[in-house]
């Protein structure tokens, strides 16, 4: 008689196909999670791309703030 503790192989097979079934379906939503945060990351950088060149007009605005200050000075 078998205690309540021991599986039959046929019980282990159907219980590792139902891990192996588990383990599918979160690698799929896995590589979806993953395809979307490239396609964020790729959003990203395009907006950090945007953000440089915009700090870049700004310090380019105040210099030129000065210098047109200046020679409206002189």
């Amino acid at each position: 008689m078998k205690s309540h503790n021991e599986f039959t192989a046929r019980e282990v097979a159907v219980l590792v196909e139902e891990f192996r079934s588990e383990f599918r379906a979160f690698g799929e939503g896995l590589q979806d999670l993953r395809e979307k945060v490239d396609r964020i990351e790729g959003r990203l950088a395009y907006i950090e791309a945007n953000f440089a060149t915009k700090e870049d007009l700004r310090i380019f605005a105040k210099i030129f703030n000065d210098r047109l200050t200046t020679l409206e000075k002189e």
